[in-house]
């Protein structure tokens, strides 16, 4: 793998990191607009099972079968899969080359998040879409896509441009600003999700 050495010679970059973890958000925001057609077209108990489809295993699902509004959450599935293997080769291309603890920390925090995402999504098919368990999937969804997007960050040209840059204290000033508008939008977010649900 290429990689070009920082000055100080112990941060690295990886261009075929960098352009994976570019990659994970986009495939995390297909599976939300997936879930949200989910939830749009009711078909949240299409599949009553899990994590079976109808008794079969979730990939060997007749495509045949895929009709009506099963073809929405069964899909939802497969894809919801998709990105938890993207996030498992993630975590294990991080730990090989990345040397920030933080970094890592955070790409392991994404799989815990996957994980619990898949099992909150199976608990919505178990329990018959119980509200509290509904919303905090659509929340879950949307942190996971957030640490994502920092991690893909981390790997940015840009990052590596301006990590020796320092604030000022006029840029320090607006870090409570920030904290603030991220609280509201997850707000805003809570309020979307329980009324949907």
């Amino acid at each position: 793998m290429s990689a070009k050495t920082h000055a100080e010679g112990k941060l690295f970059e990886h261009p075929n990191l960098r352009r994976f973890t570019a990659l994970m958000p986009v495939a995390t925001l297909f599976l939300i607009f997936a879930g949200a057609l989910v939830t749009s077209h009711d078909a949240g108990l299409s599949v009553p099972d899990w994590p079976t489809s109808y008794g079969y295993h979730m990939f060997s699902f007749p495509v045949s079968l895929w009709i009506g509004s099963i073809f929405f959450e069964h899909g939802h599935r497969i894809i919801a899969s998709c990105v938890g293997m993207l996030t498992v080769v993630l975590v294990f291309w991080v730990s090989l080359v990345e040397t920030r603890r933080a970094v890592r920390i955070l790409s392991f925090t994404a799989l815990f998040a996957v994980c619990l995402q898949g099992v909150l999504g199976g608990m919505t098919v178990l329990l018959g879409l119980p509200a509290s368990v509904s919303v905090g999937h659509a929340l879950l969804a949307q942190a996971f896509l957030v640490i994502l997007v920092v991690i893909a960050y981390s790997q940015s040209k840009e990052w590596f441009s301006r990590r020796d840059v320092k604030a000022s204290s006029g840029e320090e000033k607006f870090f409570p600003l920030a904290m603030g508008a991220c609280a509201v939008v997850y707000t805003q977010l809570f309020l979307g999700a329980v009324m949907r649900h």
